[in-house]
């Protein structure tokens, strides 16, 4: 894998850029600065019921989650308490015990109530926030504490059943940073029946010390604008690396205690501050590999287990994963020609691909994608490798995936107005990795593991695949230099387990394919295994019927669920061009935008995202959006906030407006911009109270649709309070 591809391996996380964009702006909140230890948002109001209350009754609802990245392998062994020595190496199907037995508690962990320090959603009734300490190692005495963040979502129910805790990817992605994003499709579905617990696990997001790495981030936004050239930006990117470990060890952390084995305990902690027995866990991606560490460690506390796009401690990744990704490609070419407006459309899909990579490798394309949360905008080198990762990450994501064979299209004449939306998304996850966590997993548990001879083999791919895979050394120069401890052999050993386990795999996944689900479920005597067509990475994010199994599962987990609605799953409504469809029925609105009560109308076909932000959605690189803001009068002049506006969504110079005069006789200025490659029309008008201002934005060839039957309707129908 190519260092550029190998810094791809980021969750895939989908963000609504004019969503965060509207958030920059002059009477919006504060970005997340995902770099500190706390978000620079507004806190929210505590619940009023108490945490003692709130977590003294073991019943409550469970999670679910967004698309992530590869999972790694699970670490030493954890114990609730300190342990005297490492495990015995289990035999081929280890019990599921812990790793050693327990030894007296040194400590009781404590939910201590707080701030939510996270941008909480605004249909988010009731959340109960805090933290708790738990040993930064339970094998070494003094070795301080690592605070955690968790956030219980109760249920709605009256009587709600035991809870779920959810165990995020990665390693090292952040949950309560992002669930902003994830809540509509990933948290609220579970909460009619029960309690919802999230937590930044150690070293990630908002726990402290947190192991992000600004120097590798600040390294990857630097070298986006270069022409490849492996051996040089290797370089650059290990000495940002190392720059974050001596950081990280000079602060005295002790980066070997990152692992899945302590991470395993902390969760026991958590269940035991907040007063439950037992809990259900929902891991996905790299959270199956956390989850299969409880089952062995700490199967007591333990109702059921979701296991989510699952990677078995007895496979290494990096072995698999050309195999992997080889499989997806052939599954995405496959739906692509099953589908009859694909195929009519893109009927050489497979090797125009492939004749476009050899294309933009030797003639690659430069052009400007925007970070997200700093306003900004990078130019990026892209070229033939660059394109197989981007198929490769939108893989991911049953969202995304759909867009890639008309985005392969619109880049075989040079148009880059959608990609460079999708790789916007791909660069603002990078914000949500904590880089630290994710060697210091990788390196403990899963590298030391690799068989060298296997690595280096010739896979059996397709030949144009083959330099995807290319720098294995790599792989383990960056472990050489993220000097942590080795897990015990029983880190690549498979966890042997009766608990009721529901395993989920997707036919797009390029990470882990059903393969690895099947393999999971060699060792787990209770457990339902789904091969669920038609999804990506986080099967249970991927459609009704998905998250139906999962609901039901957590009803009765002694029980299969029934999964007779897979049979009846639509396959991928792949994205084609075409005409531009602009029916559209106007309704009217009201909505308290930053204290300002804002109305007028908007399509009744588009999305609410709110905040006076409507998005059409027809598509995951479908930017399309109307946007209302007002502010106080006396805060900006016109032009003072016309420039400030400007400068948020990239506009570097404004250009001279025209005058538009709307139906109530109201001149409005208007200015017909670019952002980030998209046409955008931005209208201001100013009264004695207010500066109103509404901005559409569009895709490429749409510049002159939405004017008549939207913009101007917009315009004359704005009123504010």
């Amino acid at each position: 894998m190519t260092l550029q591809n190998l810094r791809r391996l980021s969750f895939l996380l989908l963000l609504s850029v004019w969503l965060v964009a509207c958030g920059n702006s002059a009477t919006g909140p504060e970005p997340v600065d995902t770099e500190e230890a706390v978000a620079e948002v507004e806190p929210v109001e505590q619940t009023e019921e108490p945490a003692e209350e709130m977590v003294e009754e073991p019943t409550e609802e469970p999670a679910e989650e967004m698309a992530e990245e590869p999972t790694e392998e699970p670490v030493e062994e954890p114990t609730e308490e300190p342990v005297e020595e490492p495990t015995e190496e289990p035999t081929e199907e280890p019990t599921a015990v812990p790793t050693e037995e327990p030894a007296p508690a040194i400590f009781t962990p404590t939910f201590v109530e707080g701030n939510c320090n996270f941008e909480v959603p605004s249909e988010v009734a009731e959340v109960v926030c805090g933290t708790i300490e738990v040993p930064a190692s339970r094998t070494t005495a003094d070795s301080g504490t690592i605070t955690l963040p968790i956030a219980v979502f109760p249920s709605t129910s009256a009587t709600p059943g035991i809870p779920v805790i959810y165990l995020d990817g990665g390693p090292g992605g952040s949950t309560l940073e992002t669930i902003q994003y994830s809540y509509e499709d990933s948290i609220a579905p579970f909460l009619a029946d029960r309690a919802y617990i999230a937590f930044d696990q150690r070293g990630t997001g908002l726990s402290e010390p947190s192991l992000a790495c600004s120097e590798t981030r600040a390294a990857e936004l630097d070298l986006l604008d270069a022409p490849r050239d492996e051996e040089a930006q290797t370089a650059i990117y290990l000495g940002a690396l190392e720059d974050c470990y001596n950081r990280l060890v000079g602060e005295g952390i002790d980066l070997s205690s990152y692992n899945s084995i302590e991470s395993a305990a902390d969760v026991n902690d958590i269940r035991q501050a907040l007063g439950y027995d037992t809990l259900h866990l929902n891991g996905i991606s790299y959270g199956t590999r956390l989850g299969l560490t409880l089952m062995r460690d700490f199967p007591e506390m333990i109702e059921s287990v979701i296991l989510d796009s699952p990677v078995p401690l007895q496979l290494n990744t990096s072995e698999e994963l050309p195999e992997s990704v080889s499989g997806a490609y052939d599954a995405f070419f496959a739906g692509c020609a099953a589908d009859p407006e694909c195929a009519a459309a893109y009927p050489t899909l497979e090797d125009d691909f492939y004749a476009l990579v050899d294309q933009l490798n030797s003639d690659p394309l430069v052009f400007p994608v925007l970070e997200i949360f700093s306003g900004e905008e990078y130019d990026v080198w892209y070229d033939g490798e660059s394109l197989k990762g981007t198929l490769f990450q939108t893989l991911y994501s049953n969202e995304i995936f759909p867009d890639m064979a008309k985005i392969i299209d619109q880049l075989q004449e040079g148009d880059t107005s959608e990609l460079r939306w999708i790789e916007a998304n791909f660069l603002a996850s990078g914000e949500f990795i904590s880089e630290g966590v994710y060697h210091s997993v990788r390196c403990n548990e899963e590298v030391p593991f690799y068989d060298a001879a296997v690595l280096a083999s010739a896979p059996d791919i397709a030949p144009e695949l083959a330099d995807f895979f290319s720098d294995h050394d790599l792989i383990i120069e960056v472990c050489d230099l993220w000097a942590v401890d080795t897990a015990p052999d029983s880190e690549n050993v498979a966890v042997s387990s009766d608990i009721p386990t529901l395993v989920l795999a997707g036919e797009y996944d390029p990470v882990t394919p059903f393969s690895y689900g099947e393999e999971t479920m060699t060792t787990l005597s209770n457990a339902y295994y789904f091969a669920v067509p038609h999804v990506g990475h986080a099967v249970q994010v991927g459609g009704d019927c998905p998250r139906d199994i999962t609901l039901a599962f957590l009803r009765d987990p002694s029980t299969e669920p029934d999964s007779s609605c897979i049979a009846e799953m639509a396959p991928p409504n792949f994205t084609v061009a075409g005409e531009i469809d602009t029916t559209i029925t106007l309704e009217p609105f009201t909505a308290d935008v930053a204290g300002a009560v804002i109305s007028s109308v908007s399509p009744a076909e588009w999305e609410s995202i709110g905040d006076g932000l409507f998005a059409r959605g027809s598509s995951a690189a479908d930017q399309t959006a109307l946007v209302f803001q007002a502010i106080p009068a006396a805060t900006f002049s016109v032009n003072e906030f016309v420039d400030l506006f400007a400068a948020q969504i990239g506009i570097a110079e404004v250009p001279a407006p025209e005058l538009y005069t709307d139906d109530n006789g109201r001149d409005w200025d208007m200015y017909r911009v670019e952002t980030s490659g998209l046409p955008t029309d931005m209208a201001v008008y100013s009264d004695s109270n207010f500066i109103y201002l509404v901005v559409l934005a569009m895709q490429v060839g749409e510049e002159d649709l939405w004017r008549e039957p939207l913009f101007f309707p917009a315009l004359s129908n704005m009123q504010v309070e």
